[in-house]
């Protein structure tokens, strides 16, 4: 069964932009020569003096792999500062998460620079000139060149992806339109072509519409790379009309294509940038929280780092089956195969839930659920990297309620019963704080003499217990008739150091109490015992009394509700026995 759901993001990309609070402290602003550099090319690209756009890749360190004739940072390794940029201002805020998008898709690091570092990234809060800033537009050098000071212009009008197009030119990358191939090239097997309308290019944007030899990349063409300008309206420099720069089509439907640019990095941007810098941290998806769930409404969350370029949606494959017999059929069922379409077209960050409950049916408890999660695209391929999760869905056990069935209440036997729980596997039963073991149905039989019992049921199952349940019941048995049997008194008696009898004798049937006088060496005991009802002779009971060595002179009568029975009387010997 094929399920299509709704993707659940744990965060966005965007964050409203905001005035940068003057009251706010400042990020680092240590002095520097922030005059405007001698040239601006390609729009918002910057070059730092006039042999450098002569002699672009000479004189310096040989160029990068995987960047557009560019030298990339050592390792990957971004020492950066923010000036003029106040410290906890949704400015820094962007620019931290432009960072932090660039580097969970790389092994790109920005760290913040330290005394130790002498080849760094500044990047300014304010535009490169009063024209930049009359126009937003925000800047960057490109690549890590010779080392030094590299820099980067971002105001707080710049939007995250905004911030991730500037650092990606300081990470060495050029616009995407402005490819020598983009008038005409082949993609997925068909041919498009890009036009430029020069009407429309504003004054400070010539250069970059026009193409460039520099560009280095051997990707297909990419008019969805956040390196590809977008394609909104703009104003030309001589003819003061508005319209839109691009006119974008594929020859052979003859469709136009409107959307140009992103707003996030895509499928061949990471590729890019993975061509570049590499790609080293964890590429298989995390499932978050318990394995143990009390909810049949499952919430899961994956979180899939740095994932298999940009999927088009995850498959989740579903497979079931009880680990407790909670449909008491004697047997483990097994669950209905499941899959699961979940789009990823928003998919921006790293995470995702699927919620069981809703839109999708909730799941059984005392089953335990396998979940397979891919990433996959609408062309039918998956990534082979994948992962699997196993989460037993099983609610905790409740207290239960026990009560007592005594249908007879003059005889020996009574049950304690209790509630059932389709989630319980098991009860634990205690009597007088003794531990009966335990017990897989409903009740407990019991056969006892009169007294009053406690007794403590809890509930448990593979999750662990529940509070114990307490429950006294006063227990009384009808006795018929008196003892017929007379104790039978043991002749020889010891005593302890202190001088301490133990007067023993054997119970009779139908007795609950002893009347004893004990006799002898100037001594005389009265008194009586109670013990429980029994059906038969048998069991040893004691009467702890001092008695000095010597010989005593022991009467002891068995009785219950109903009368007396015969007198035993035994002359016995005490001794010590030490």
């Amino acid at each position: 069964m094929i399920t299509n759901k709704k993707l659940f993001l744990l965060g966005a990309i965007f964050i409203p932009t905001l005035s940068m609070a003057s009251t706010a402290p400042l990020n680092n602003s240590q002095p520097e020569n922030t005059g405007t550099p001698e040239y601006l090319i390609d729009g918002d690209m910057v070059l730092d003096s006039v042999s450098e756009f002569h002699t672009f890749s000479a004189n310096r360190a040989a160029n990068t792999s995987g960047l557009d004739s560019a030298v990339g940072w050592p390792n990957g390794i971004v020492p950066f500062q923010l000036v003029g940029i106040a410290s906890g201002s949704q400015n820094e805020k962007n620019i931290l998460e432009a960072m932090e998008e660039i580097e969970r898709a790389s092994r790109v690091n920005f760290v913040h620079k330290t005394s130790s570092h002498s080849n760094y990234l500044t990047i300014y809060g304010h535009a490169l000139d009063d024209e930049r800033e009359k126009n937003k537009i925000c800047s960057a050098n490109i690549g890590y060149a010779n080392g030094g000071r590299r820099q980067a212009w971002i105001p707080s009008y710049c939007s995250v992806g905004t911030a991730i197009h500037e650092l990606l030119h300081i990470l060495g990358y050029r616009h995407e339109h402005q490819r020598t191939d983009r008038d005409y090239h082949t993609r997925d097997g068909q041919r498009y072509s890009l036009t430029v309308n020069d009407r429309y290019v504003p004054c400070t944007l010539q250069s970059a519409f026009r193409t460039s030899s520099l560009i280095s990349r051997s990707r297909p063409y990419d008019f969805q790379s956040i390196m590809h300008y977008s394609n909104s309206d703009r104003t030309g420099c001589t003819s003061g009309a508005t319209g839109k720069a691009f006119s974008y089509q594929n020859l052979d439907t003859g469709a136009a294509i409107n959307t140009l640019g992103n707003f996030r990095m895509s499928n061949g941007d990471l590729q890019s940038l993975r061509d570049g810098y590499g790609r080293n941290r964890s590429q298989t998806p995390v499932f978050l929280g318990s394995s143990h769930k009390d909810e049949t409404s499952l919430r899961i969350s994956v979180v899939w780092y740095q994932v298999h370029d940009y999927p088009d949606y995850f498959r989740v494959n579903e497979t079931s089956e009880e680990f407790i017999d909670i449909n008491r059929n004697g047997r483990l069922d097994v669950g209905t195969p499941m899959t699961y379409r979940i789009s990823a077209s928003n998919y921006w960050r790293d995470a995702f839930e699927i919620y069981f409950g809703d839109s999708l049916p909730e799941k059984k408890n005392g089953y335990r659920y396998r979940f397979t999660v891919e990433a996959c695209w609408d062309g039918g391929a998956c990534s082979s990297e994948s992962a699997a999760q196993t989460i037993s869905v099983l609610q905790r056990a409740r207290e239960p309620e026990p009560y007592i069935e005594d249908n007879v209440s003059t005889d020996k036997e009574f049950y304690v019963r209790w509630n059932s729980q389709p989630q319980v596997q098991y009860f634990k039963a205690y009597r007088n704080g003794s531990y009966l073991g335990q017990i897989t149905g409903n009740s407990l039989k019991q056969s006892l003499p009169s007294g009053t019992y406690k007794y403590e049921i809890q509930a448990c199952n593979a999750r662990g217990c529940s509070d114990k349940a307490t429950l006294t019941h006063k227990h009384s048995v009808k006795i018929e008739g008196v003892p017929t049997s007379a104790p039978r008194i043991d002749d020889l008696i010891d005593s302890d150091w202190d001088n301490i009898a133990e007067f023993g004798f054997y119970k009779v049937a139908r007795a609950t109490e002893y009347r004893f006088r004990i006799a002898g060496q100037g001594l005389v005991y009265t008194g009586s015992i109670q013990t429980p009802y029994q059906d038969t002779d048998g069991g040893y009971k004691s009467i702890y009394r001092k008695a000095p060595d010597g010989r005593y002179q022991v009467s002891i009568t068995a009785c219950n509700i109903n009368g007396c029975g015969p007198t035993a009387t035994e002359t016995v010997s005490v001794w010590s026995d030490f």
